[in-house]
């Protein structure tokens, strides 16, 4: 999603949907080859091939991505997580919306992808001011704006004004503290889906070894 052309949903579906996608694909011409056990493919005891570790580990992350963008129902490209804005001194109020919904203080539950795409945030300081916070276009907006940001499990941790170049980094808020956006349902229960490489899976140079 940070590439300097991003895919579209057509291109992601091609390959990730999970009922007729390249992965889907793949997956069924394995066939009983491999099993998966929280999240991760591993090679079957009795297969009569032994697959790769690299390869076993390319499908796990493609694997992911599948089930953290699309419905397992349908096969659609869609998914939701909860998130929250928590409790700053410092902070008024955050405003803006992610995909076009409305953020929230309090624990909501957004929908990934919607009719209108892109991040745009802002930061009213309890001391008056407001600014620019975040903002990233287009469908991977979402992807962008946590995986940019150092987290701990769900905490995503903004400190630092974006956009400038060179110089020492300059906080968002007077304090220095951190302005933290919780995520407490990750997309489709997938919990890596946005870390900074989620989507950073090499194809393996071999499939067996």
């Amino acid at each position: 999603p940070q590439a300097k052309d991003d895919a579209g949903l057509e291109e992601v579906r091609k390959v990730f949907n999970p009922k007729d996608g390249a992965i889907a694909t793949l997956r069924q011409a394995l066939g009983d080859l491999v099993i998966k056990s929280d999240g991760s493919w591993s090679q079957k005891p009795d297969a009569p091939v032994k697959l790769s570790s690299e390869f076993l580990k390319y499908l796990t992350g493609m694997t992911a991505i599948s089930d953290a963008l699309f419905s397992a129902q349908d096969g659609a490209p869609g998914m939701k997580y909860k998130m929250s804005v928590q409790p700053n001194k410092a902070i008024k109020q955050i405003t803006g919306t992610l995909d076009g919904q409305s953020v929230s203080p309090a624990s909501k539950e957004y929908s990934w992808p919607t009719s209108k795409p892109g991040v745009n945030l802002r930061v009213e300081q309890a001391g008056g001011g407001d600014a620019a916070l975040r903002g990233y276009s287009g469908i991977w907006g979402i992807f962008q704006l946590l995986s940019n940001e150092t987290h701990t499990g769900g905490q995503f941790r903004l400190v630092n004004v974006r956009g400038e170049s060179g110089g020492t980094p300059q906080p968002i808020l007077p304090d220095g503290s951190a302005i933290v956006l919780e995520v407490t349902d990750f997309p489709n229960g997938v919990r890596q889906a946005f870390d900074r490489e989620f989507f950073w899976v090499s194809c393996p140079k071999q499939i067996f070894q």
